[in-house]
C-alpha cells in the first residue's frame, strides 16, 4: 500500500515537473531571436513583449499574494507596495525602448 502511495507522488511529481519545464522555456526563444536577428524591429518586439509580460505576471502574484494575505504579516504593507511599483518598471522600460 505504502509502495503504491510513493509511486502516485513520484507519477505527479514527475508530472508537475513538465509543466514546470514548460514555463521556464519561454525566454530562451526571443534571447536567441533576438541575438540572432537583433537588427530586425519584430525580433525586438517579440523580445521586449515577452520581457513585458514576465515583469506584469511577477506583478500580478506579488498584488494577489498581497490581497489574500499570502504574503508573512510581518512584512510592511509599504514595502510590498514598493516592490510592486519597482516590478511594473520593466514593462514600462520595455515599452519605452520599442518607440
Amino acid at each position: 500500500m505504502k509502495q503504491a502511495q510513493q509511486t502516485e507522488e513520484n507519477s505527479r511529481l514527475e508530472s508537475e515537473a513538465r509543466e514546470d519545464k514548460g514555463k521556464q522555456s519561454a525566454l530562451p526563444f526571443p534571447v536567441s531571436l533576438n541575438s540572432e536577428y537583433g537588427g530586425e524591429r519584430i525580433a525586438l518586439a517579440i523580445y521586449l513583449g515577452n520581457l513585458s509580460v514576465a515583469g506584469l505576471l511577477l506583478t500580478l502574484m506579488l498584488w494577489y499574494a498581497m490581497q489574500r494575505q499570502f504574503a508573512d504579516p510581518a512584512l510592511d504593507t509599504n514595502k510590498l507596495t514598493s516592490v510592486i511599483s519597482r516590478t511594473l518598471t520593466l514593462p514600462v522600460f520595455c515599452l519605452a525602448m520599442y518607440r
